[in-house]
């Protein structure tokens, strides 16, 4: 297949060959890569390290919503067999079909390997290699390893053809093993290839902190980590954009003017980049460089409905009432072809604004409920800053709720329902710009009994800003924070915690022992209100996941103490 105008995205690090050369070659060839996904992604690479990263169900998640948006995965030796950088060993005529019948491995489970180069080839045709190795991994499957543990072993014998050779067994971890005279051992090796990727492992670890950073909303420290990534790469044009992104949001407007040039200096087809420089200018009351920046989005995406919505609003303040009508005659001529539900979502992730009612009305729409209808308490839990409500943490902890008796309702802030329907990623709005919304989403769920607000860091950060107001009211009874983001990552002389000094509503904290943004020891020195109750999860992170091996408990242990928990106050909050 051609590399000429195709665009190419990857999500974790290249573990077989250095992300930066494989750059060139697509370069060379007229295509495009770039770290992520854009509106214009059409392939998106799975680096191998991504297993080490990410848990099976955030990979399974992360390819089904590849294969939804029509955006074609790859593995890593599939990109580099695509540009001809490695060859395919010597094949038969396997088919797919043929080879899934003949082994019995499940399609779903043959495609999930595959993406992580469990096999000699990465598409049709397949050779007898290949085979051997279904029949195995279907065996390894019965016995009871899963997909990724499978994927995460193979790669340590070398050549993944060694395998044909050898007796895998699986035996309660998550290893796979090779049974040899001596006994069972690991199948201990090298990567494919070993061309020194150490730079490029860094690189991914500060995009991943910076991503964290940005997600919970400390806009300056991401900006920090993106500036890191580029002084390793300043070929990247993704990281300059993020950190234009965060600037902007951290109110450093002429920074991030200069970094979204940067990110359009190195990739002048990145039409969010341009998107999100318009707006910039237009917040500036640059109205020209606006209009101009638009039209460039417009030029290069004639599908971007959010650039045309932004363009007809910019001309009707302009009062070019002509202009507007055009555009506004163009945003709405796909209406046979998109949904009401599209149409509306469009308009909210622009930059105009929407009336408290009509946000109102949308959202009622846009709660997920769990848990029995007759409960008790009902408890409203907004999401954090980066993922959305239904969010494997969010959902698992909705899960956990509802399993102990409560209903929960979850509900998505405007600029995160907004990407929903759109590849760009505005940096969420600073959280006291979010309470409106939050409050907005309280009278539209109408609880008629007991209501309960909170959420999972940043989301529970705007909750406990308006908690009082409506704890006065007598609109809720109580407030719950998941992981409360006291302070930024590293610096925890930046306190997030003075409404917390006074707060007079009933108040539940469930944090990990070593949250970065807040640790047992740091928020032992903090002055809190004698409403706030901390629930402490041992050596659960920010995610109040604990690591195993170092506390003996599990993500599920933490999370059936964190209902209990939740259900036992939630019974004192009603007496």
């Amino acid at each position: 297949m051609a590399v000429a105008g195709q665009t190419f995205g990857i999500v974790g690090a290249l573990a077989a060959f250095p992300r930066r050369l494989a750059a060139r070659e697509v370069e060379r060839q007229l295509g495009h890569l770039r770290r992520g996904i854009t509106r214009q992604t059409s392939h998106l690479v799975f680096g191998r390290s991504l297993l080490s990263k990410a848990s099976e169900a955030e990979i399974e998640t992360r390819f089904d919503s590849e294969i939804r948006q029509n955006r074609r995965p790859l593995s890593e030796n599939g990109f580099l067999r695509m540009l001809g950088l490695i060859t395919a060993p010597e094949t038969s005529a396997l088919t797919r079909q043929s080879l899934l019948e003949q082994s019995r491995l499940a399609a779903r489970t043959f495609d999930l390997l595959s993406l992580f180069d469990a096999f000699e080839h990465d598409s049709e045709p397949y050779s007898f290699r290949d085979l051997i190795l279904a029949r195995k991994y279907a065996g390894l499957i019965d016995s009871g390893a899963t997909w990724s543990a499978i994927a995460r072993s193979v790669h340590r014998s070398g050549s993944v053809a060694a395998l044909t050779a050898l007796s895998l067994h699986h035996e309660g971890a998550d290893t796979i093993y090779a049974r040899r005279a001596e006994g069972l051992s690991e199948l201990d090796g090298q990567l494919l290839f070993d061309l020194g990727t150490s730079s490029d492992a860094e690189l991914e670890d500060l995009f991943a902190q910076a991503e964290a950073a940005e997600e919970d909303g400390f806009y300056d420290e991401a900006a920090a980590f993106y500036q890191r990534c580029l002084a390793i790469d300043p070929t990247d044009s993704v990281a300059a954009f993020n950190r234009a992104n965060c600037l902007k949001a951290a109110d450093r407007q002429l920074e991030a003017a200069h970094d979204y040039i940067r990110a359009l200096k190195l990739d002048s087809s990145f039409v969010e980049a341009w998107f999100n420089l318009a707006g910039l200018m237009s917040d500036r009351g640059r109205v020209d460089a606006a209009r101009r920046y638009l039209n460039k989005a417009i030029e290069l995406d004639a599908d971007y409905a959010d650039a045309v919505f932004n363009l007809a609003k910019l001309e009707f303040d302009a009062d070019n009432l002509s202009e507007a009508r055009r555009w506004w005659r163009r945003y709405l001529e796909p209406i046979r072809t998109r949904s009401g539900r599209e149409l509306q979502n469009a308009a909210y992730s622009s930059s105009t604004s929407i009336s408290f009612q009509g946000r109102l009305a949308e959202m009622g729409e846009k709660f997920l409920f769990d848990g029995p209808n007759d409960a008790a308490v009902t408890i409203l839990l907004a999401h954090g800053a980066g993922a959305p409500m239904d969010s494997t943490s969010m959902t698992a902890t909705a899960k956990a709720l509802a399993a102990a008796g409560v209903r929960v309702a979850r509900f998505e802030f405007g600029y995160m329902a907004a990407r929903r329907t759109s590849e760009d990623r505005r940096p969420p709005p600073r959280a006291e710009t979010l309470k409106p919304e939050y409050e907005a989403a309280v009278a539209a769920l109408g609880a008629t009994g007991p209501l309960v607000i909170g959420g999972k860091s940043m989301g529970g950060r705007v909750a406990s800003m308006i908690a009082d107001g409506l704890h006065s009211d007598g609109k809720i009874a109580g407030l719950l924070c998941l992981g409360y983001p006291f302070h930024p990552p590293a610096k925890p002389e930046q306190l997030r915690t003075k409404h917390l000094a006074d707060l007079k509503t009933p108040t539940l904290i469930c944090q990990g022992t070593r949250d970065e943004f807040g640790t047992r020891e740091d928020v032992a020195g903090y002055v809190l209100s004698k409403a706030i109750e901390i629930l402490w999860l041992e050596d659960g992170d920010h995610d109040l996941k604990p690591r195993k091996s170092v506390s003996g408990f599990s993500a599920a242990d933490h999370l059936m103490t964190v209902a209990e928990t939740v259900r036992t106050w939630t019974d004192r909050l009603m007496r």
